[in-house]
């Protein structure tokens, strides 16, 4: 499974009406059988080599200094090395990539670049039991917070600022029986109506309180 969680079958099966050879057949055969994944997430941090050690405890998988240039000096990867390439960039706090005159995306240290929070985040598969996630998280000084709805992750604001979720594999069934394979759009949409209705009711209660 890679750490990303089991990913869900987004693609339709491709249908051929031409001839083709026998190898080409095997080809779109194992293409077909392929899911849509996250290959790599990248973030920043004040002290990438210690926070990629962290992950490799949690997740899993290789801690790879990348080539630098082009990488920014202190940058790391966690390479999980299996089937889908699966990889954390973790650069320097003020990283950033910025197109340049052809559109390709360059990297360099831009000071001020990176902000305390933002939206971006993950949900990662934990190699360990979220006992010891939170466990790990605390020695590292680490806040968390541990969410218990529809599906339940824990969730850790990696040196106070990035945040991830983190799922082991008894908790994530809970997740791909809501956005997996098994579910159609329509019947996501309609639980998602159903949960804002939850929610606001829950609010409106808490409000006359």
């Amino acid at each position: 499974m890679p750490p990303f969680g089991n990913p869900s079958q987004i693609g339709r099966r491709k249908r051929v009406s031409v001839p083709i050879s026998s190898a080409t057949a095997d080809s779109l055969l194992i293409f077909e059988r392929r899911y849509t994944v996250i290959h790599h997430w990248s973030f920043n941090a004040n002290d990438p080599q210690r926070v990629v050690e962290v992950l490799a405890e949690i997740m899993g998988g290789h801690v790879i200094k990348p080539p630098i240039p082009p990488y920014e000096e202190g940058a790391r990867w966690l390479c999980m090395l299996d089937e889908y390439g699966t990889m954390i960039e973790v650069g320097p706090i003020d990283a950033c990539k910025y197109p340049n005159a052809d559109w390709l995306a360059t990297i360099e240290a831009v000071p001020g670049s990176t902000q305390q929070y933002s939206y971006n985040h993950a949900l990662c598969s934990a190699a360990i039991p979220l006992e010891q996630v939170r466990e790990i998280a605390e020695r590292e000084g680490w806040p968390t917070s541990f969410f218990d709805g529809p599906f339940k992750f824990q969730g850790v604001w990696i040196e106070s600022r990035q945040y991830i979720e983190f799922a082991s594999p008894d908790v994530l069934k809970d997740y791909t029986d809501l956005f997996g394979s098994n579910i159609t759009a329509e019947a996501l949409n309609a639980h998602n109506r159903r949960r804002e209705q939850e929610l606001r009711e829950l609010a409106s209660g808490a409000a006359s309180d």
